[in-house]
């Protein structure tokens, strides 16, 4: 039989809750089941270890073992080497994390132990940063415009017909291949330096080969 608790025996992190319609609905291991309209719900708590034991998962159980979403950092860099063909030194990502040069799109995790997770988009990106910097050019001098473009270059590249990453002065931007062209006849205050990204669907079936087959 379940106990009902009364309202002055719950513990004081259990907030009351005035919305009646919630029924059904375990948190924590807590079930909240709704009272007559107009009235505070019942709150009903577990009487024994076993008969909590015996429910079902509670929704904060259920999002824990729900899969996340991106490619964790290992196949990150696995992938890396195998579709681009550059090499990402650990010691080297991290850095750029700290300096928020590149920015996980997916989770990006402030919690000791737990994996950043990356888009295709991310891969792309940091693929670029790489080959840049293999020619000669300083990561860093673009750093403040990563910081807070990262997120829509990442969408840009999100497009099934080729998308190239330009360097036009220190700004940095996703361009089709008609708006590099048109780039290209009116720019005049620097160098232009273009490279065509890999298409994300690849990024996405290399991923699946690793066994991350939700890659936004």
């Amino acid at each position: 039989m379940n106990k009902v608790a009364h309202r002055r025996d719950l513990p004081k992190s259990i907030a009351w809750v005035d919305n009646w319609a919630l029924n059904e609905n375990p948190i924590d291991g807590i079930c909240l089941g709704a009272g007559m309209k107009g009235h505070k719900a019942n709150i009903q708590s577990v009487a024994t270890d076993h008969w909590a034991k015996s429910r079902t998962p509670t929704s904060m159980q259920s999002m824990q073992n729900r899969p996340v979403r991106g490619i964790d950092t290992s196949a990150l860099l696995r992938i890396l080497r195998r579709v681009v063909g550059v090499a990402l030194p650990v010691q080297t990502l991290n850095r750029w994390l700290h300096q928020s040069i590149v920015v996980p799109s997916v989770v990006q995790s402030r919690t000791r132990g737990r994996s950043h997770r990356w888009s295709a988009a991310d891969v792309v990106l940091i693929a670029w940063l790489l080959t840049l910097r293999r020619e000669g050019f300083a990561v860093q001098r673009y750093e403040g415009h990563l910081r807070s473009a990262w997120v829509r270059l990442a969408e840009a590249l999100d497009a099934p017909d080729p998308r190239y990453v330009v360097v036009l002065g220190s700004t940095v931007v996703v361009l089709s291949q008609s708006e590099l062209y048109a780039q290209l006849g009116t720019y005049r205050a620097g160098a232009v330096v273009a490279w065509q990204a890999p298409n994300l669907q690849e990024i996405r079936r290399a991923a699946e080969l690793e066994g991350f087959g939700d890659v936004p």
